[in-house]
């Protein structure tokens, strides 16, 4: 078995999240009603989400961030929850990345105003230097990144990062973000490196053309389709499809799994801000442990319901023993129920 760890790549953002009254319409006011800076971005949420859970193994962060008081509460975050900073670079030429997240406190909806900043420098000859041994390799976010997502020659620059790691020994995972932007142009090259792939509803209806919900439901007998489409495209590893309602999966194999939601009481739920990160994090973390599929569903949902308890990225995000005894307390949503 490849060494131990689980290396996370892409971009780091410091959100700024901001608990709204209701999310006004242009040229409206709404009310700020609290304040918190936090972890944003997914490499970062899934190694914060990984240290809560209690992962003993190596977690290293690889990015950019500005040479600025932001940058310094990246790395103090990072060395806080025991992660490795070592391959994150100093960039004097942009600041750190940073979002506004507005999170209305009446439906726990997010808006957000993203400034790229450093991000938008990382390569995939920063991320080769950076890489140490380990077991999983995950980049996040295709789309967000403008060195990764430009071509060269016929691939890109997140495509021979991906390439690099599978070489190296890594197995890999994507997880992709809801922007507006040519997704399929920028990650069909990088599909056939793929061990892993994390997508939600809008994003995989963006990258296949397929049509996963109608009239504002699942529509389950889509997925064969889906997953054609994407094998068609490259695409050789598991698909793991997140929709509000729960988590549809295939693996390479050809093995399916699903896990519903799990119900976590309305009055409990802060905003959903870095809910799909935890699934992430739930999720590779059974993988790197060797766990089945519906293993991995299981701990992903358990940690995305335990985020949901904060309006943060990760703060409501707990042990692995707590999450999952939050899932079976609550209990999760029948799909043929959905």
């Amino acid at each position: 078995m490849s060494p131990a760890g689980i290396t996370a790549a892409g971009i780091f953002v410091v959100d700024r999240i901001h608990t709204v009254d209701r999310y006004p319409a242009e040229e409206g006011l709404g009310e700020i009603q609290a304040t918190t800076a936090g972890n944003g971005g997914g490499p970062w949420n899934l190694l914060t989400d990984l240290a809560r859970l209690g992962a003993t193994f190596p977690l290293r962060a690889i990015g950019l961030t500005g040479d600025d008081a932001e940058g310094a509460f990246v790395r103090a975050h990072c060395r806080r929850h025991g992660i490795d900073v070592r391959g994150l670079g100093i960039c004097r030429q942009a600041p750190t990345s940073t979002c506004e997240v507005m999170t209305s406190a009446d439906n726990g909806r997010r808006t957000f105003f993203h400034r790229r900043g450093a991000n938008a420098r990382l390569d995939e000859r920063h991320i080769a230097r950076a890489l140490r041994p380990g077991r999983i390799f995950y980049l996040g976010y295709p789309l967000l990144m403008d060195r990764l997502d430009r071509r060269v020659g016929a691939t890109t620059g997140a495509a021979l990062a991906l390439r690099a790691a599978r070489r190296r020994g890594f197995t890999t995972a994507v997880d992709l973000v809801g922007v507006a932007g040519p997704l399929a142009e920028v990650l069909t090259p990088a599909l056939p490196w793929i061990d892993h792939l994390l997508l939600n509803d809008s994003e995989c209806e963006r990258l296949t053309g397929i049509c996963v919900r109608r009239r504002g439901r699942p529509l389950p007998s889509s997925l064969p389709r889906v997953i054609a489409r994407l094998r068609a495209l490259g695409c050789r590893g598991t698909v793991v499809l997140h929709q509000c309602e729960g988590v549809w999966a295939e693996d390479a194999q050809g093995r399916r799994s699903v896990q519903g939601r799990i119900e976590v009481p309305r009055t409990q739920i802060a905003g959903t801000n870095g809910a799909g990160d935890a699934l992430a994090a739930g999720y590779l973390y059974a993988v790197h442990e060797g766990q089945d599929l519906a293993t991995a569903l299981w701990w992903g949902s358990c940690a995305a319901a335990a985020s949901l308890r904060s309006p943060t990225a990760s703060d409501g995000v707990a042990s692995l023993r707590a999450c999952l005894a939050l899932g079976r307390r609550h209990g999760a949503l029948r799909l043929d129920e959905a």
